[in-house]
């Protein structure tokens, strides 16, 4: 199945070479205020279905790409892991040259043992690191409170554009 992106206009948006929404109609000069605002509204509304119809087909072929990729990531860990399986029974055998077999893969498995646990540690170190969006969610209550009083200007944080 193949997504069909929308194509961009000449003048590289979603616009008409006019300068108007494809479906929109132009009012009269001599329009009324309701005309106008009904107009405006139905612009609007046609703009935002056509910038989320834009963004589910760009998902589709991204989601596509990235489920490719996940397969061909997943093929690679399981060959990585298969290929490192066999290298560490070659190291039990090379031990088993100079020890007995039993001790060559005890020393094999104990080493593998201590690297997870280390490993672990690492990965729970990090994980407990892990904290709430805060600057979202402090963008997130200023649109909140300018909404509820457009007057006053949302604060500005440094970081921020």
């Amino acid at each position: 199945m193949t997504v069909q992106l929308p194509q961009p206009t000449p003048n590289g948006g979603i616009l008409d070479p006019q300068g108007a929404l494809p479906g929109s109609v132009r009012p009269a000069p001599d329009a009324t205020l309701g005309e106008l605002v009904a107009t405006a509204s139905k612009d609007l509304s046609l703009l935002i279905r056509g910038e989320v119809e834009l963004a589910k087909a760009e998902l589709a072929v991204t989601a596509k790409s990235a489920a490719a990729g996940a397969a061909l990531g997943g093929a690679a860990a399981l060959f990585g892991a298969i290929g490192g399986l066999f290298a560490l029974l070659t190291v039990a055998e090379a031990l088993d040259v100079a020890l007995p077999r039993w001790a060559a893969f005890l020393i094999v498995t104990a080493v593998l043992l201590l690297l997870a646990g280390v490993l672990g540690l690492g990965a729970l170190t990090r994980i407990k690191k892990v904290g709430p969006p805060e600057r979202t969610m402090t963008t997130v209550k200023d649109d909140i409170a300018w909404l509820k009083s457009p007057r006053l200007a949302p604060t500005r944080r440094s970081g921020s554009s």
